[in-house]
């Protein structure tokens, strides 16, 4: 089984449980996951002297704990008494098809950025021989340039927590 297959894998099944928990709760999941990759570029940026004492799989570790923790914290939805029950919920069958949209997005925001760092990282643990090997495939090497941390970039990174923190404000507050 090939780490690509892998992933479009792990896209599916978060695309499933988006259409299971709507689309309202991932977006949030969507947004912990934004701040994520915010907060590894302010670490690329501005923390070179924090990373540079860190090897590969260190510094792998670090970014994908980061990610690990705000996906963990964004999926742990918190009871909000003041947000009616269904407050976000129009109908059942859209709420549960963007979900699934929202909820593949996510999949690919989580493990598209561990991937890309595991491909930085150059794939440094055991079991991983084959990963290491189809690194410089061409078909590898594109999807690279398709993961989050490259597509996003800095400049719409910075856009799009501009945005979630007008949305967060105009919806939530």
């Amino acid at each position: 089984m090939t780490i690509a297959l892998v992933f479009w894998l792990l896209v599916f099944v978060f695309a499933l449980i988006g259409s299971m928990r709507g689309w309202a709760k991932e977006l949030l999941v969507s947004f912990s996951m934004v701040i994520a990759l915010f907060i590894n570029l302010l670490l690329n940026k501005y923390g070179q002297g924090i990373l540079s004492s860190l090897k590969g799989d260190a510094l792998f570790w670090l970014r994908a704990a980061l990610v690990g923790l705000m996906a963990y914290f964004g999926y742990v939805t918190p009871k909000m008494p003041w947000v009616p029950e269904n407050r976000f919920l129009r109908e059942h069958l859209q709420d549960g098809l963007l979900g699934l949209v929202i909820g593949g997005v996510n999949g690919a925001l989580i493990f598209g950025s561990i991937w890309y760092f595991l491909h930085l990282a150059g794939y440094p643990f055991p079991g991983l021989e084959f990963a290491r090997q189809t690194a410089q495939d061409p078909q590898i090497v594109t999807m690279m340039h398709f993961m989050p941390p490259v597509l996003l970039g800095e400049t719409w990174l910075l856009v799009i927590v501009a945005v979630i923190s007008v949305f967060v404000i105009v919806v939530f507050v």
